[in-house]
């Protein structure tokens, strides 16, 4: 696992969502969006499915098909099954999700509304409210969307990890770096010279006192104590901390002067020392042989003490940012356009520009196979059975859709709330419904006067009046409207109602941002909002975590209760069938579903009053307001109003429903009643309401996409929270992402009607202001253009996406085997691909590998190593964390015992384990049968036959080795690397662990738990 985990998103909706609120004035880098729809198509395919036997063989004693990867066919998938759900289920008395722990102030936070009864938010469907089981939620057809683009235009080429077609400038060449990255295009230019500069320290992996510690749910941040040190047992046991046995000392106290012992009365002590004399200890202390008159006289004998540790949240590192094993964990980064290099993070060689090749990034020109949000299924929409899917949607949703040009696959969605199901694509149950439905309690954000300090920060932006008639100059030439039209309904607007001015708002946050890059240089009122905003940041993340934890705990007692149910109703001699069966039972459910959660938010907590999105979204048809006031982000919007802001909101109005769209339609026709909004809302009307969904769901994901990817287990969400409650690192978020200020500044100006104390100033300082002559344009307004057409580049190979979920993966002997990804916590089931599907193969565990013959040895969470004989299960010798094995039979492990570099590790020496010096956390053989490792630091070691030699050049976090000796590694930022036998060389695609053939293609889980097939 990785000590450095990003949550992975689809970059064709990642790039659609950032240049659309580029144009809506969030108009510099925003983070990646949330792909939780994608996400949980794959997370959520049932991996349970029937064994095809074969006759058996010597290489397959037990019957069970092996065949080498290939891409399933969807159209011998079952159709219309018989046992898809229907009944509701019957209802019981249950208990009710824990009380919300988020406290507020100042009027703002989540809702006191009584049908919540103080809960974060209730079940709809699938769950247990008001002492009822409620119905469980239905399944549902899959939505055809279009058919899948099979090529890229004439000069780009295709990046399947981020789902588009890309392009580099004239001259340029793609690099083996990620499409996204400042270095993903270069040219030979020999007057690039080499140039070495130091890294900075952006700051620690883990809060102030804190370790991180590598667990089965990935890298996590933990303190002891005050006074307490981490121990040698596992970080969940009551002695994770403790504090040494030893001895106290103190001082003995003389009483009276004597000589004679028979004096001391009382437990007191005789010493001749001094004339003699009676002492005593102090209580608890003992006398020592020590001299009486010393500090060590008596001592006190103290027992180790023992404690847990306390969860402080993931211990991960800021988009950009790089992992350093120093001081128990730093991040630091690296200039734009340099790439780490093996020395010291701390000289001045940390970080080099390459001489001879000048770098820059690439363009994405289109989409490519399906939209972000969709998923691909091979069959031609000119199969019948799919035609007549097609044609009866048409039907029920009055929308007409493109079919029967292609005779290639297709792309569907879910609706919001369900995952892609096992059964056929064109079945009335091909999406699979959440286990339960969510309605999250709704949250009012402080806006701008519920910020501690921002009344006084706007009457000085009143006062001052340069930023403000900027923009309102911008806006005039945008809606062609007469300057001193626009000055007055502008400022009338802020006398009246300046709680509901977005050019006052924003006007602010440009003061706002100054202070968070320049603290030294802000007024105390400046600082005073930039700490309440990021109080309010904190607290809006604690909320959506504990939605998704009560979320979680809704769901899990809801399948028991149900369970218990069901057993009651058939009868006592069928219950302890139905206990043993809950497991199963639980981890073949799908788990909650956050991308409605999400939307859900998006209508009910930050669609009220429409001031803010109001002018967000008409910026989208307004350039010059855009670039007036963010200058620098102009070559990042030049594509919206073209390709990316038509396609996402196109995206976007399928997946959350016409009813969705319909509401916040509603509420921006009510809201902009202002005269410079109404001017404004008529401009968000011309590019439609699904845009404003578009520009205000990307700040809304910003807050929760770290507290939303992964739902598999209850400690990972606690996890969550935990994190969410730290304090906010204004600045280190601000550098790691120059968008993440501005959409934390929209999200808070949301849904408040929080007013000034004191309005009248307002009105007195707009009415000053108004007065004044308008400053003059010295110069032309900022305008949007175009780049020219990028430069004919060759493309890549493309990593081919599997059906199915899983945590780990291993190949051998043409086999593929893997663990999968339910949401239980701790072992998951083992299963083997035959060809067509995953097969369960009846086993549990956390790590996987395959030997020559085929057969899986797994290691289980106590660290029990098993071996499947084609037949069953067989326990081997040995505790291990982690295996590999050769392609021509070396067996390895990583053992239980914590060294230096991570664990120990042992080779099978005939039959025996055998101890080799070294340290590792992860391991894998080459076909010599030698182990390459990775040290808990990510450092790579192969092992040379007699000692460990370094392959430096990349951080990792897995390894696997080819039959043909193809070694590949995983990064700790997710990127895949290649040794070429001088140097690791980046490839494109996205990985956490991975196993390689015998032809040397690589294959791979994502952190979302996709399964990838790559290429050599």
């Amino acid at each position: 696992m990785s000590i450095i985990r990003r949550i992975a998103y689809p970059l064709a909706a990642r790039t659609a969502w950032r240049t659309l609120v580029f144009a809506a004035c969030l108009s510099m880098l925003l983070p990646p969006v949330s792909a939780l729809a994608q996400n949980n198509q794959i997370v959520t395919v049932p991996l349970t499915v029937v064994t095809v036997p074969v006759p058996p063989t010597p290489q397959n004693p037990g019957g069970l098909e092996q065949q080498l990867i290939q891409i399933p066919d969807s159209s011998k998938l079952k159709i219309n099954p018989d046992n898809a759900p229907t009944t509701p289920s019957p209802t019981v008395n249950v208990s009710t999700p824990a009380p919300l722990k988020v406290n507020t102030a100042s009027g703002w936070g989540p809702s006191n509304d009584p049908m919540y009864g103080g809960k974060s938010g209730a079940p709809t469907c699938g769950g247990y409210w008001n002492g009822k089981l409620q119905e469980r939620c239905p399944p549902s057809p899959a939505i055809f969307v279009a058919e899948a683009v099979g090529t890229c235009p004439a000069g780009s080429f295709v990046d399947i990890g981020a789902g588009g077609c890309y392009a580099c400038p004239a001259g340029f060449n793609r690099t083996g770096d990620a499409v996204t990255s400042d270095t993903a295009c270069s040219k030979a230019d020999a007057s690039v010279g080499l140039h070495q500069t130091g890294a900075k320290l952006a700051g620690d992996l883990c809060p102030a006192g804190g370790f991180f510690h590598l667990t089965t749910r990935g890298p996590e941040c933990y303190t002891c104590p005050e006074g307490y040190k981490r121990s040698a047992a596992t970080i969940d046991a009551s002695n994770a901390c403790f504090v040494p046995a030893g001895e106290r000392f103190a001082r003995a106290t003389r009483h009276i002067k004597t000589i004679w012992p028979h004096d001391c009365k009382n437990g007191r002590f005789h010493d001749a020392w001094d004339g003699g004399g009676c002492w005593t200890c102090p209580p608890g202390y003992k006398r020592t042989g020590n001299h009486i008159a010393d500090h060590n006289a008596c001592a006190q004998n103290i027992d180790e003490k023992h404690a847990k540790a306390t969860l402080r949240g993931k211990a991960e590192c800021k988009a950009g940012e790089f992992f350093d094993p120093r001081n128990n964990g730093e991040c630091w980064t690296c200039p734009s356009g340099t790439y780490r290099t093996v020395h010291p993070v701390t000289g001045n060689q940390a970080c080099e520009r390459r001489a001879g090749v000048q770098l820059t990034k690439a363009t994405q020109v289109s989409g490519f196979s399906c939209p972000g949000g969709t998923f691909l299924d091979l069959i031609s929409s000119r199969e019948p059975i799919v035609r007549s899917r097609i044609e009866k949607q048409i039907i029920e949703t009055g929308k007409q859709v493109s079919y029967g040009n292609s005779p290639g696959g297709t792309c569907w969605k879910c609706p919001p709330g369900h995952f892609r199901d096992i059964y056929h694509v064109a079945s009335h149950a091909a999406c699979k419904t959440n286990s339960i439905g969510w309605k999250p309690a709704p949250y009012v954000q402080p806006g701008l006067f519920g910020l501690n300090g921002a009344s006084e920060v706007a009457q000085a932006v009143l006062a001052d009046g340069r930023d403000l008639e900027a923009l309102i100059a911008a806006m005039a030439a945008d809606t062609k409207t007469p300057l001193a039209e626009m000055r007055k309904d502008i400022y009338d607007d802020i006398a009246s109602a300046p709680q509901s001015s977005a050019l006052l708002s924003v006007a602010v946050y440009k003061r706002i941002e100054a202070a968070v890059r320049n603290p030294a240089q802000a007024t105390a009122a400046e600082r005073r909002v930039v700490a309440s905003l990021a109080e309010a940041i904190r607290l809006h993340r604690t909320f959506i975590a504990q939605n998704a934890l009560d979320m979680y705990d809704q769901w899990t007692e809801a399948l028991m209760r149900q369970a218990e149910n069901d057993a009651r109703k058939a009868g006592p001699g069928s219950m302890e069938q139905h206990r043993l069966n809950q497991l199963a039972f639980k981890g073949g459910e799908i788990p909650p579903d956050f991308m409605q959660f999400a939307e859900e938010q998006l209508v009910f907590n930050v669609m009220a009053p429409a001031a803010m999105q109001v002018f967000l979204t008409a910026s989208t048809s307004m350039p010059q307001l855009r670039n007036m006031i963010f200058p620098q982000a102009r070559a990042r919007a030049q594509l919206l109003a073209r390709r990316a802001a038509k396609e996402a909101a196109e995206r976007l109005a399928k997946g959350v429903g016409k009813e969705i769209v319909e509401e916040v339609a509603k509420k921006v026709a009510v809201k902009a009643t202002t005269k410079a909004m109404t001017k404004m809302a008529s401009f968000a009307m011309k590019v439609g309401p699904q845009i404003v969904i578009d520009v205000m769901i990307e700040a809304l994901v910003v807050s929760i996409e770290h507290y939303m990817a992964v739902f598999n287990a209850r400690p990972e969400l606690l996890a969550n929270l935990a994190g969410a409650q730290q304090p906010v690192d204004m600045l280190r978020e601000l550098n790691a992402d120059d968008g993440w200020l501005f959409d934390q500044w929209a999200m808070s100006q949301g849904n408040s009607t929080i007013e000034p104390q004191n309005r009248s100033a307002f009105s007195s300082l707009a009415t000053v202001a108004l007065a004044k002559e308008p400053p003059v344009q010295t110069g032309p307004l900022p305008t949007d253009s175009l780049p020219k057409a990028p430069a004919q580049v060759n493309a890549p190979k493309v990593w081919l996406q599997m059906p199915g979920a899983a945590t780990d993966i291993g190949m051998g002997g043409g086999s593929l085997w893997a663990i999968g990804s339910s949401a239980a916590p701790g072992d998951q089931g083992v299963f083997r691909w035959d060809g067509k599907t995953w097969v369960d193969m009846k086993g549990k565990g956390v790590r996987i590998d395959v030997d020559a013959q085929g057969y899986a040895w797994v290691v289980n969470e106590k660290g029990e190593i098993w071996r499947h004989d084609g037949r069953s299960w067989n326990r081997a010798a040995g505790i291990a964390k982690d295996i590999g094995i050769g392609p021509r039979g070396g067996i390895w492990v990583i053992g239980s015992q914590p060294v230096q570099g991570g664990f120990e590790i042992f080779r099978q020496v005939g039959g025996n384990w055998q101890m080799v010096p070294g340290g590792g956390v992860r391991i894998d053989v080459d076909p010599q049968g030698n182990a390459w490792v990775i040290s808990d630091g990510g450092d790579v070691f192969r092992y040379t036959g007699s000692n460990w030699a370094g392959v430096p050049g990349v951080k990792a976090r897995d390894i696997g080795i080819g039959g043909d000796g193809s070694v590949f590694v995983a990064a700790t930022d997710g990127g895949v690397h290649k040794w070429n036998g001088q140097t690791w060389v980046k490839r494109d695609g996205r990985l956490s662990e991975l196993t390689v053939d015998a032809q040397g293609i690589p294959f791979g889980t994502s952190d979302n738990k996709q399964i990838w097939m790559g290429y050599p």
